[in-house]
This record gives C-alpha cells, sequence and structure tokens, in this order.
C-alpha cells in the first residue's frame, strides 16, 4: 500500500459533527459528510486491532477501506473519496433501481422474454430461451448462454453450452443475464439506468463524489446488443448503499425502496458454493459462509466486483464494510481469499458489548459546513500571523475571527496549527496526470499533499494545440486540483511554422501567432509561457516575442519565460559543437526587462536560477537587475523550487548526446562511446564536452551516483569515484558508461547539484519570487523525479523559513498564495478573506517538512494535516482522500 494513502492519527485533532454525542444510534443517517467517531475506542472498538488490519491491507492492493456501525464511521482508510470503477458491484446497483419500479408496478418480474421482445445478435434466442423471465435473469437463472459484454475471460470459458439447462432451473454467474436486465429496465421504464440511479438513489442519499457524466458510461460491442453499464463510485458513496438496504429501504423517513425488496433481493435463491448463495444479483451469506475464514450472522450480503471490491452489509450487527482495489491500475488485485483475512481482523476489533442506541439530541441547525477552530491564521498578505477561527459554508470562506459560539456540522480543533490559503503552484506539469483514465492519479497525491490547491499548467511553451479541449476533458474526467492554463509559445510556432521552424519566423507567421494567442485567451487561458531553451522556442527572437506578449495586454495576461539560458550557456550548448557566442542567463534577463517594459505585462523569469559552478554568485546581479527594472516601474517577477539540483528525473548523462545520435541504434551505449575514444578525432572532442558538462553539472564533487550496478560506487559523488579510480572526474564519468550499466546512457543513474545553496537562499529572499514545483503528477510506481515532485513548498517553508530565517513565515505563506494568485489574475483565491473560495492548508509548523531526496524521492512530505478544495476536505489528518473536486479556472470567471 503507498503511504499516501495511510492514515496517520492525530490525537490533538477531534473531527466532530454537531448534534453529535457519538453513541450508537440506529437512525444515524449521513448529510453531505459521513459523522465519524472521534475514535474507535469510544465506540467499543479496539483501536490496536484496526490498526493491525490496516498494516495488513498495506501488504495488499487495497485503495480504500470504510467500517461503519450504526450509520458512525468507525474507522477508514486509504481514498476513501476517490470514484473507482464498480465492476460488478454494477449489478446490485441495479437490483436497486429494480426495486423501486417492481414496487411501483412498472417491472413484473414473471414477463418473459418473448413477451419482452427481447433477442439478440446470431444466432438469435431459441424459443426455449425465450421463456426465461425477467425474474430469471435477476438470479442468473435465464439458462441463456449467449456472449456478452463486459465478460472476463474465465467468465467466457466457465459459461455452459447453448440450450444445455432450461430457463429457471440453473445458476450460472452470467454477463448476458445482467446486462439484458439492463436493458429490460431501460425498455420498461423509458429511463436509462444513469439517469435513474442519479434522481431515485445518488440525489436523495445526498452522494458525495457521483457525477453522472463522469463516471457512468454504457459499453457496447459485437457480442451483443444489450450493452454493460459500468458505474465509478467512491467508497463513502457506495456506503451509502449499504446504509439504504441496512434501514429496510428508507432514508432520514422517507421510503426510497420498498422494504420488502430489501428482504427479498438479498436471501438466496441459488447455492453459490463458498460464497453462500446468490439473490437478485446480490450475493448472501448462508449458513455463515460468505468469505474465506469468516462466519457470518444469518442475513449478511454484499456486493461485489472484479478484482476486490466489496459492499458487505450485516444487518445482524448493523455494520458496513467497503473495499476498494485501483483497477485503472495494472495487476491490482485483492482475491476473497485475503480479503476474508482482513474482514476477519476487522471483525475482531468488535465491541465486545453492546452500545446503547441513542438519536439526535436536538441541537439548532448548524450555520456554517466547517469551523477551524483555535488555529493560527496566516492570512496570505504577509501580515504577521493571528489567532482566529475559520468558517467555510459552500465552498468558500464565510467568517473569520472568535467563532467560539457559532456551529457547525463538522469542527476541527486545531490547537494552535496554522491556517493558511491553499498553495498556488506558478509552475507545474500536472496537466498530462490529470488527462489519466486512472483517478487515483488525477487526484494529485504528490500535490495536494504538499498543499497544492491550484496549478498553473502547459509550461515551458509546451500544451495541447486547443486549451479549449484540454479544459473539456479535465471537466469531464474530474480532477484534484484546481487548474490555470497558459498558451504554449511552441505549440502556437509549431502550428504557424510547422517544421521548418529552425529560423526567426516571419512577420506573416507571427501575426498567425498572434490570432491562436487571442483565440486562446478568448476560451479562458491566463497567458503564455515560452520556452526559449528549447525547441522550437530557441529560434525565436526578442522581436518575436514582444509581438506575442503585446496580444496579453489585450487580455491582462501573464507570460511565464523558461530563459534562453539559466547559466553562461543554454543547456543544449557543448563546446564540440556550437558557437560560445550564445545567450546566457543575464542577455535574457534583459530581454525580459525590455519586453516588460514595452509591453507592461506581468513577465515571469520562472524557475530561476543560477547554474554552473562559472555562474555561481550571479544571483545577486540578476536580483539588482529585476529590482531596478521594478524600481523604474516594470511587472518583473520570478518562481523558484528552492533546490539545489535541478533535472526532473535524475537522469542526467555526462557523455555528449551527439555521439550516441550517430551511432547505430543496435549498438548499446558502452559500445559506443569505447568506438569513439579509439578514433583520435573524435576521441578529444568527447573528453572536452564530458569536462564542460561536469563543470555545468557543479563540478565533480556535486554530481551524484544514485544507481549502479557496482554497489560500492552508490552514494558516492564523481570526484570520490575518480580518487576511488586514481583518475581524474573526466575518466571516472568515461569508466562508469564503460563498466556500468551497458543499456543505460551513462551507464548511471546520477543526480547532479548544480546550483549555489547561496543562489538558492538570494532568490528565496525576493519578495517578487513565487514559490513553484516544476512538477507533473507523480505515483509511488514510478520512475525517478526530482524531489520537488513531492516537497517544494514545504521545503520552502521549513528550510529556508523556520530554519534558517531566510524568510518569515508568514512571507513564504504569501509568495506561495497571494503572489502567484496575483500574478495570473486569481481574485478569488490566495488570502483567507470572507467570500473568498475555500481553498486552505492547516499545517503544524513543528512537523512541516520535505522527506524526498536523491535515493528517496517518492516520499511524502509530513506535517501538511488537513487541505481544503473549495470547502471539501482532501487531505485529511495527512491521508489523502482521492476527491476530484477541481475545477479548470477560466479567466473570465475572475
Amino acid at each position: 500500500m503507498p503511504n499516501y494513502l495511510k492514515v496517520v492519527a492525530r490525537c490533538a485533532f477531534l473531527l466532530v459533527a454537531a448534534a453529535s454525542s457519538h453513541v450508537l444510534s440506529a437512525d444515524r443517517f449521513p448529510s453531505q459528510t459521513w459523522e465519524r467517531a472521534d475514535s474507535p475506542s469510544d465506540v467499543g472498538w479496539s483501536a490496536p486491532k484496526l490498526a493491525a488490519a490496516r498494516e495488513f491491507s498495506e501488504t495488499l492492493d487495497t485503495a480504500a477501506v470504510m467500517i461503519i456501525q450504526n450509520g458512525l464511521v468507525i474507522d477508514e482508510w486509504g481514498a476513501t473519496a476517490l470514484p473507482l470503477m464498480c465492476h460488478s458491484v454494477r449489478k446490485s446497483l441495479l437490483s436497486t433501481l429494480y426495486g423501486i419500479h417492481v414496487g411501483d408496478g412498472t417491472i413484473n418480474l414473471d414477463a418473459t422474454l418473448e413477451e419482452l421482445g427481447i433477442d439478440d445478435r446470431e444466432p438469435s434466442l431459441s424459443e426455449t430461451e425465450k421463456q426465461a423471465s425477467v425474474r430469471d435473469l435477476l438470479k442468473a437463472r435465464s439458462g441463456i448462454y449467449h456472449p456478452a459484454l463486459y465478460e472476463t475471460k474465465a467468465m467466457a470459458a466457465a459459461r455452459p453450452e447453448r440450450g444445455s439447462h432450461e430457463p429457471g432451473t440453473f445458476w450460472y454467474y452470467n454477463n448476458w443475464d445482467f446486462n439484458t436486465s439492463g436493458t429490460v429496465f431501460e425498455n420498461l421504464t423509458g429511463r436509462s439506468i444513469f439517469e435513474e440511479f442519479e434522481g431515485r438513489v445518488a440525489a436523495p442519499l445526498q452522494m458525495q463524489d457521483f457525477v453522472r457524466r463522469r463516471h457512468t458510461k454504457y459499453v457496447t460491442g459485437d457480442d451483443s446488443v444489450h450493452p454493460a453499464y459500468p458505474f465509478q463510485l467512491s467508497s463513502r458513496d457506495l456506503a451509502r448503499i449499504g446504509l439504504l438496504f441496512l434501514r429496510g429501504g428508507q432514508w432520514k423517513g422517507t421510503q426510497l425502496v420498498p422494504a420488502d425488496w430489501i428482504t427479498e433481493s438479498t436471501q438466496s435463491f441459488s447455492d453459490a458454493g463458498s460464497s453462500g448463495g446468490y439473490g437478485y444479483m446480490w450475493w448472501v451469506s448462508v449458513d455463515g459462509r460468505h468469505f474465506p475464514g469468516v462466519t457470518l450472522p444469518k442475513g449478511s450480503f454484499s456486493a461485489r466486483g472484479y478484482r476486490g471490491h466489496f459492499l458487505l452489509v450485516v444487518p445482524a450487527w448493523d455494520l458496513i464494510v467497503v473495499h476498494r482495489v485501483n483497477s485503472f491500475q495494472q495487476d491490482t488485485r485483492v482475491s476473497k481469499t485475503d480479503f476474508g483475512a482482513l474482514l476477519r481482523m476487522i471483525l475482531a476489533a468488535r465491541p465486545t458489548e453492546p452500545f446503547a442506541a441513542s438519536t439526535s439530541d436536538g441541537t439548532k441547525q448548524a450555520e456554517f459546513d466547517t469551523i477551524l477552530r483555535g488555529g493560527h491564521v496566516i492570512d496570505g498578505s504577509g501580515k504577521k500571523m493571528f489567532r482566529a477561527d475559520v468558517a467555510i459554508h459552500r465552498g468558500r470562506i464565510a467568517q473569520v475571527g472568535d467563532l467560539s459560539s457559532r456551529t457547525s456540522r463538522q469542527t476541527l480543533n486545531l490547537d494552535g496549527r496554522i491556517v493558511a490559503p491553499g498553495f498556488v503552484d506558478l509552475h507545474s506539469h500536472a496537466a498530462a496526470g490529470l488527462t489519466s483514465t486512472d483517478p487515483l492519479r488525477r487526484s494529485a497525491p504528490n500535490l495536494v499533499t504538499q498543499g497544492i490547491t491550484t496549478v498553473v499548467v502547459n509550461q515551458d511553451g509546451s500544451g495541447p494545440a486547443s486549451t479549449l479541449e484540454q479544459r473539456k476533458t479535465m471537466e469531464r474526467l474530474g480532477i484534484g486540483l484546481n487548474v490555470v492554463q497558459l498558451i504554449g509559445h511552441g505549440t502556437v510556432r509549431r502550428a504557424v511554422m510547422q517544421d521548418d521552424h529552425r529560423r526567426p519566423a516571419t512577420d506573416v507567421e507571427v501575426a498567425k501567432m498572434q490570432e491562436l494567442i487571442r483565440e486562446g485567451m478568448r476560451q479562458g487561458a491566463h497567458g503564455l509561457s515560452a520556452g526559449l531553451e528549447y525547441i522550437p522556442g530557441r529560434w525565436s527572437t526578442p522581436r518575436e516575442m514582444k509581438s506575442l506578449v503585446g496580444v496579453l495586454a489585450e487580455f491582462d495576461g501573464v507570460y511565464v519565460v523558461h530563459e534562453r539560458a539559466s547559466g553562461s550557456q543554454p543547456m543544449w550548448f557543448l563546446p564540440s559543437r556550437d558557437a560560445k557566442e550564445q545567450p546566457s542567463m543575464i542577455d535574457n534577463l534583459q530581454e525580459l526587462i525590455d519586453i516588460a517594459a514595452e509591453t507592461n505585462v506581468r513577465t515571469v523569469a520562472t524557475h530561476i536560477k543560477a547554474r554552473g559552478i562559472d555562474f555561481w554568485g550571479s544571483s545577486r546581479l540578476m536580483v539588482n537587475m529585476i529590482e531596478q527594472a521594478r524600481a523604474d516601474g516594470l511587472p518583473l517577477y520570478a518562481d523558484q523550487y528552492a533546490y539545489n539540483t535541478s533535472g526532473s528525473d535524475g537522469r542526467i548523462v555526462l557523455i555528449p548526446g551527439w555521439l550516441f545520435e550517430q551511432a547505430s541504434t543496435t549498438k548499446k551505449p558502452a559500445a559506443v562511446l569505447e568506438t569513439s575514444l579509439a578514433k583520435p578525432e573524435t576521441a578529444e572532442d568527447v573528453r572536452r564536452d564530458i569536462e564542460y558538462e561536469i563543470a555545468r553539472r557543479g563540478g565533480a564533487e556535486s554530481i551524484l551516483v544514485v544507481e549502479y550496478p557496482d554497489e560500492s560506487f552508490v552514494g558516492k559523488s564523481l570526484a570520490e569515484i575518480a580518487n576511488m579510480l586514481n583518475c581524474d572526474p573526466v575518466e571516472a564519468a568515461i569508466q562508469l558508461q564503460l563498466k556500468g550499466d551497458e543499456e543505460r546512457r551513462g551507464g548511471a543513474r546520477l543526480r547532479a547539484f548544480s546550483m549555489s545553496e547561496e543562489d538558492v537562499k538570494y532568490f528565496a529572499a525576493t519578495p517578487w519570487t513565487a514559490t513553484s514545483s516544476d512538477a507533473g503528477i507523480a505515483l509511488p510506481e514510478d520512475g525517478p523525479v526530482h524531489p520537488r515532485f513531492y516537497g517544494a513548498f514545504p521545503r520552502k517553508i521549513r528550510r529556508y523559513a523556520i530554519e534558517q530565517s531566510v524568510l518569515t513565515v508568514e512571507e513564504a505563506v504569501r509568495v506561495s498564495t497571494s503572489l502567484p494568485a496575483k500574478l495570473v489574475g486569481l481574485s478569488d483565491r490566495g488570502l483567507i478573506k470572507k467570500g473568498l473560495q475555500a481553498d486552505l492548508v492547516v499545517f503544524d509548523p513543528e512537523r512541516i517538512r520535505d522527506t524526498s531526496d536523491a535515493f528517496n524521492p517518492h516520499s511524502y512530505c509530513e506535517g501538511i494535516e488537513f487541505v481544503f478544495l473549495a470547502g471539501k476536505l482532501v487531505v485529511d489528518n495527512e491521508r489523502l482522500i482521492g476527491c476530484l473536486t477541481g475545477r479548470v479556472i477560466q479567466r473570465v470567471d475572475n
């Protein structure tokens, strides 16, 4: 189990609901949120035994678990808000809808398929098969073994021969029956399954995460005319279905599903072996049999889905257990045996004595959704922190002050923790992850858990051809962060110049680029990004960029620039191949000053740095240039990730790239290098380029070996390895390739610390440098990433504010919140102020810190204890719960 799904117990915090005594209540229902026990032990459960169950689940592919008794959440862990694929749990959801319409007389369970006009593709149904009834379909006893959609290979392999069993005489878990049940339902009700579920179940149950257009989709194909109807539901929404059935189909006094249907659909009509029995698309416990190693009381039943989805309902104990896996990820699976073992541990934690039931105490209706009580507020403006409560209502900050006499549905007692605005990441590469098919990736675990609530994407001149389509995709899928879009200069340049972009643009081409930028700004983008060190931006001229940035002035947009160099030479420069007269960081900074002066557009020198030994100390000149420009009234800014190492994945290569580009693709890198060194005409160039690259990367003392076949080299610098090999650093780099991993360019995975810590601190101290991550979305199973992916914002606060006093904590928060919000034109975020969006972070100043490094890059930060996105809790006690409540903020929204 990845550590971002772990629950971290914080005894100092209490999350409580208004009008609640936390004594078990037989008529307790969730409203907008579930009510939770302060501690399992408060209601008789064993906290140590539940902790052991949680620890065991972390050895499985478990994504989320919820344990609910008498309507109260006893314990939960994992991404309980993440809408995951339900797989065959969908069948029990359809059974629920059937109950409603059997009850109102719309559906007759004894109608035959012949009477209903049901058939399928050739070979079509026989006359005998058409005598199967709707009831037979729900029981999986139709005797129709036609190919079906959404069928696993195991189901297809086990399918009996056509005509081998009469309708109603034999049970076979049959997707044809289940899918055809969907067709029958829609034909008889005149409503789609998904619309009916939304209106008759999800809405009255106040499901928190279900969005029909995102989380439902018919599956069609050639095998059958009857589509499958997969759902995605979060664990906390699926648990509401369990509670609906526990309460006999009634919800807060309204009978949503007939009580007799609840009873009938969850009784056994067929022997399902070790799983007990099968009802109307519900699995039923028989004689205690239901899951391996567990004996359950009579009347227990469950919904089950492929690869380990379980909704267990135990009426005798008024208990619900939800278990989920993230089947969007490959090879994730929890078997019935493993779930049985987990369930046995959970049930062992149950109370030995029953608790008396109680009902609501009649407390007056809450005024707010949430009150954050007793915290120190850093409001994002830069002013000194102050003690205050913060109220959230309907997604916005409702009050700030002394709220000791006010009421809320839930309260967080913060005990002096810091409440700050959600962090705004001015330079993010989250866009690819936010359009992933995996909802866990779209929940942005590594970013949200460090307090980031808004990301600015399409950086370095990259991005989609249409920001409108990108926005629509994100809105359709659901995302875990707010998104601000930029238009990529490189994308626009390619669209106009195609492959002929290694030259200055003509006036006509620049005019076409201007129109594309106007179109993107009208569609809601906030500005333009440029990657002037990358292809194709490196061939743009200052004149071209001035003309394009001038368009942004028409829309009050922002210009975010990856400079033409971050040191004395561009990253692509090599002395053996390129002329020395290339633009430096200083040259490009002057270009930005000129552009800001001519256009008056807010201009950001992004991830500002001074890279390379020969450029160390240049931060003072750069800061002086920017401050002089700002003193002259120019809107010039910067952002930084506060690390002295660069490169997204730590896979730097000291051997020049041109060597491999010229070689046969079948030759291994070590062989290519060996051949080149044998040729005097190339050997000198290779060594000269390696020497230059070592210096650009911070020197041999600053280049660290992270992975290498000879483990004695791991953790050592290139300088130390040179001493071990009794050679100079250039030869050491050559030997790493020749004797290392023959499949890897360079032979080793290296991380270089190419910036001076003094330069990093000098930039961090400036009031016009915003915090950024320059990070994408990462999951622990991904390959190596930069430590900033997991810790950029906590690091700024811990290392440079709290520990080194380079800036105050209040200032570290300001440059992470209101400053970047102002730069991209967000008027309703970045401050704690009544009426603004409730994007908030709660952190412990004693514990906040980054923990990732070169050797353990996928390590989550500590001390970011709660994160709210538009008033919804998305990180709870340092546990990502997987909400996909973010939105794409269009410029016109502000």
